[in-house]
Parts: C-alpha cells; structure tokens; sequence
C-alpha cells in the first residue's frame, strides 16, 4: 500500500486531463453546428423573410423570355439539352428501380417530362419551387402522383440565423402587387416594369438577400420544405441564396439596347420605305377654309392648310415651307441611308446574349459565317456543359424527392438511392468506343477474358452484363494464371491430375 502512495498521480495532470477533454467535447458539439450564415442582414433577427437580391424582378424577366427571340431560344436550347441527357432512373436493386420508372411515368397534370420542364425554369428565373403530391398505389404504397411548378413571382421563402429554409419555409402570396403580396414586388421600382427608360443603363442589384422581420399573415400558403423540390441556378454565384442567379440577368443590358436599336430601325424602315415629303406653299395669300374632324371649318394660312393635309399621312415625315414666288409644291426626298449598321448592331447584341448562357456564337447561328469544324467544337463545349447541370438536376430531384420515398417505402438503404442515367449513345458515339476497346483489347491493356473488363466495356457500351460461362476457361469466370492454377474438378471433367503451373502459363 505505502508503494502504491508514491506513484500517486499529480493534481497537475489530472487538470491538464479534465481541459483536454473538455476542449474535445466543445470540438464534438460545434463540429455538428453552423456557426456562420449565408444571409448576414438581420443576423441577429433569428427566423425570418429573405427577399431576391435582384433588381430586375420576374415582371421584366418573364418579358424577356417571352418576347425576345434571342432570350427565349437560348432559354430553351439549354432546358432542352439537359433534358435529353437525363434518362431514366436506375437502382442496384432492380425492384426499386422498377417502383421509381412506375410511378413516374404514371404522373399526370403535368406529365413527367412536363415538370421537369417547368423545374428547369430555374434557368430563367433563378430558382423553381415544385410541390410533391403524394397518394397511395394499389400496393398501398406512399407514391408522388403530381408535380405542380408554382410561378417564381409567387414564392418567398423564410430562413433561420444561418440561411437554411425553415420547415415551413417555403411561402405562396395568393394575392399580387398589393399590400399583402410579394414583398418582393414592393421593394424595388422595376420588379414589375416593363418599360426601358435609358437604354445604357442596368439596375444594380444588392450583394445578399435582405431579412424581413415580419409580414402581414393574409394571403399566404405555408408549404412545407419536405413536400417540394427546390432547384436553384448557378449556385457559384449565389453563395446560399434560396434564390439562385438567374442566366437572364446578364442578358438585361443587351436586351434594354437591342429593344431601344429595334425602335429606331422600325423608324428608319418607315423613312426608307416612303421618303420625307416636302411641300410649299405661298406666303402672305389669303387664308383657307378646311373642315374640322367635328364637321365645322376653320379658316388657316396656306401653310397651316398644307401641313394640316401631310399630317393625314400613314408616315408622318413631312417639312411644309412657303415661298414668296411659288404657289403650292409638294416634292418627295428620296432616304440617303440604310440598314446595314442597324443589322449588324443587333447580331451583334444577340451573340451577346447567347454568350449570356453560354451558349458560342456558332451554335445558335445560321451556318453562313464561321467553320464546320468550329462549330463542331462549339456544340461540343455545350454539350459537355449540359452533362454536367443535367447530373446536378438529377440529384437534386433524387435528394428532396426520391430518396424520402425510398426511405418511405423501403427503408434506409446503405447502398445509396440511386442515379438517372445518361441518354442513350447515338451510333456515332458507340462507333467510336468500339474502336477505343478494340484498340485497347489488341494492345494487351484491356482483356476479354477478365470479368471486370469485360463487364465495363459493355456497360460503357450500354451492353447488359455477361452471364454466360460457356466460354470461360474451367467452366468458371476465374482467372488462369501460373500464380493461381484453379483447384478441384470442374463440371464436365473428369479426374484428372492438375496441369503443372507452366503448362498453364503456356496454355
């Protein structure tokens, strides 16, 4: 006992001990915790409205898309792109695969594809908000039936201290441009415009979203944050924003100068076309009788007269003068000007806005400038670019919509919920990986008789898995080699002494 006294430890280590632990649990609580924030105004405010960032609102985007040609081919060159490289939905487990295809091509009003779609109209306006609808199937299963896109102009949504959307969130106005609608449509003067005052100029939008502390409680559908898919566009640029970046807003300056460039060729076509008419007419002669809409006359000098007749013209171009020695005279001056700087003006302000959207010039252009093989790798740009936003659409409609239902119907599965798969290869691409395998398999690096090559050559080909063993050595799908000869008979065989390792390795 007296020995075990001396090897008593010191108050000393023990407290070093005691702070070590502590700093390990404050380490475990604050790893689990968000201590900064995406949206810092109001920080302090706790659970609150955030509203967009932009100045320029779903009013003036809406018309973009809409009206111009440039805005709203591009807007669905780029929705259609992704869509045909999102093919269906595929699972390890062949029963889950088949449960998700089922009732996804059950939806109706609206369509699968028709939601996603409507979903993809992130692109345009930054963001969609899709409510998930749920029924039962006729196993008694919990299934989404519908997917209804809800306007963006409707939606605001409410976020904790750190930017996360609350559990009830996600907020519908159902009354517009009121008191009690969208605060967004209230806080800047052309969230609603639709009137280009000066040309040259662009709104600037703020930094982050602003905190509201309250709203009015009228006309407002809470929806949950569970029941919808929420897609957000080009998070790069929104650093957490609920409301995404829209690809139209690059495009807004260009827009505001091609609508001001098309006003000012209408008139220089009308010029064009009819000429400016110049008339004379005498000065100091005696006044004229002309009748008045109403049916009474008035008495006018002979130049109010003339011009009073030009002025009924389709093309209001007319200069009337008087002269001392000529009477009346009406004589046409032919336009000295053209179209050319106009046209080249507003191809100019449409390559512009492609670029908005990534889209190269040669892509979305008549073919008549610019070479084959340039185009080429333009589209080829653009496809590889689509690619990668359709596996992102992908996994976002996997992450709020699929893998509850998933967890719902099949509980938590380790193997993860699955993917979409790509679209299918067109017979050039599958050309072009056959001759790639073809080399590879000549060359020795890839090998036709190893399961795993064999199976990844096929599935990169879109090739079902090879099950058949009638050609494996041994009867089986293992690997001969001299550092491992197989062991026991195969079926088929009889009795026989096993080869020695070199007559294998000659094999």
């Amino acid at each position: 006992m007296s020995e075990m006294r001396d090897f008593e430890v010191p108050q000393e280590v023990w407290d070093r001990f005691n702070q070590l632990r502590d700093e390990d649990e404050s380490v475990k609580k604050m790893s689990g915790e968000q201590v900064g924030t995406s949206i810092p105004r109001l920080f302090y405010q706790m659970d609150s409205y955030v509203t967009d960032p932009s100045s320029v609102g779903t009013g003036i985007i809406s018309r973009m898309i809409e009206t111009d040609d440039a805005v709203s081919s591009a807007m669905q060159f780029k929705i259609l792109m992704i869509m045909a490289k999102i093919g269906d939905y595929h699972h390890e487990i062949a029963e889950i695969s088949d449960f998700v295809n089922g009732f996804l091509k059950r939806m109706k009003g609206p369509t699968w594809n028709e939601s996603m779609e409507a979903m993809l109209s992130c692109k345009g306006y930054g963001f969609s908000v899709s409510e998930i609808c749920m029924a039962m199937d006729e196993k008694m299963r919990k299934v989404p039936v519908r997917l209804p896109t809800y306007h963006p102009s409707t939606i605001v949504f409410k976020c904790d201290s750190t930017g996360q959307i609350t559990e009830n969130g996600v907020i519908q106005f159902v009354l517009q441009q009121t008191q009690f609608s969208n605060p967004n449509s209230r806080l800047f003067g052309v969230q609603y415009g639709d009137r280009v005052k000066n040309p040259f100029t662009t709104p600037t939008d703020r930094v982050l979203p602003y905190r509201i502390p309250f709203l009015y409680q009228y006309g407002m559908v809470f929806i949950p944050r569970n029941k919808v898919i929420h897609m957000t566009n080009l998070p790069m640029f929104s650093f957490g924003s609920p409301y995404g970046k829209t690809e139209v807003r690059v495009a807004h300056l260009s827009w505001q100068l091609k609508q001001y460039t098309m006003k000012q060729m209408g008139v220089a076509v009308k010029r064009s076309a009819n000429g400016i008419v110049w008339g004379t007419a005498p000065k100091g002669g005696q006044n004229v009788k002309v009748n008045l809409p109403d049916g009474s006359t008035k008495e006018v000098t002979p130049t109010e007269a003339l011009r009073n007749l030009l002025s009924q013209r389709e093309n209001d171009d007319a200069i009337v003068t008087h002269t001392e020695n000529d009477g009346y005279k009406i004589t046409m001056l032919p336009a000295a000007g053209n179209l050319d700087g106009y046209l080249n003006v507003l191809n100019n302000l449409d390559i512009r806005i492609f670029r908005s959207f990534l889209l190269p010039s040669l892509v979305m252009t008549d073919g008549s400038a610019g070479s084959r093989a340039l185009g080429d790798k333009h589209f080829e740009i653009v496809d590889k670019v689509s690619e990668s936003e359709s596996t992102k659409f992908g996994q976002c409609i996997i992450n709020d919509m699929i893998e509850p239902i998933i967890r719902a119907n099949y509980g938590e599965q380790k193997g993860g919920y699955g993917t979409f798969k790509q679209r299918p290869q067109t017979a050039e691409e599958r050309n072009m990986l056959a001759q790639m395998f073809s080399t590879l398999t000549t060359s020795g690096i890839m090998k036709t008789h190893v399961p795993e090559d064999m199976n990844y050559m096929r599935q990169a080909m879109s090739l079902p898995k090879d099950f058949d063993k009638s050609f494996d050595l041994g009867g089986s799908s293992q690997v001969i080699d001299g550092d491992n000869p197989p062991s026991g008979d195969s079926p088929g065989q009889s009795n026989k002494e096993e080869p020695e390792p070199k007559e294998v390795e000659a094999l």
